[in-house]
């Protein structure tokens, strides 16, 4: 009888842990899609041929998003902060 192959995951020994001033873990804001997010930087991805970018956790939706450096908003003015804290009233209203 056939073995099977013994599936391995592979741990990212080169995992970048900083770019451009951001660290992983650092609270930003940054604009996808047309709004507001903000989130802690979770993984930063720097492969070769492509631009850097990182994934975030969303505070409002607690979904994973992707984002390039360039979206983040380096000075988030209060209409930002505000339009975040309502999504995440809004996401806590409808968990109730």
């Amino acid at each position: 009888m056939a073995t099977r192959k013994k599936n391995v995951v592979q741990e990212n020994e080169a995992a970048v842990l900083e770019h451009a001033g951001y660290k992983v873990g650092d609270l930003i804001y940054c604009q996808v899609r047309g709004k507001a997010h903000r989130g802690t930087i979770n993984l930063i991805h720097a492969e070769e041929g492509s631009e850097p970018h990182f994934s975030f956790l969303d505070d409002a939706s607690l979904n994973h998003r992707v984002a390039r450096f360039t979206d983040i908003i380096q000075k988030p003015t209060p209409q930002h902060e505000r339009t975040v804290e309502r999504e995440i009233k809004k996401q806590q209203s409808q968990e109730k």
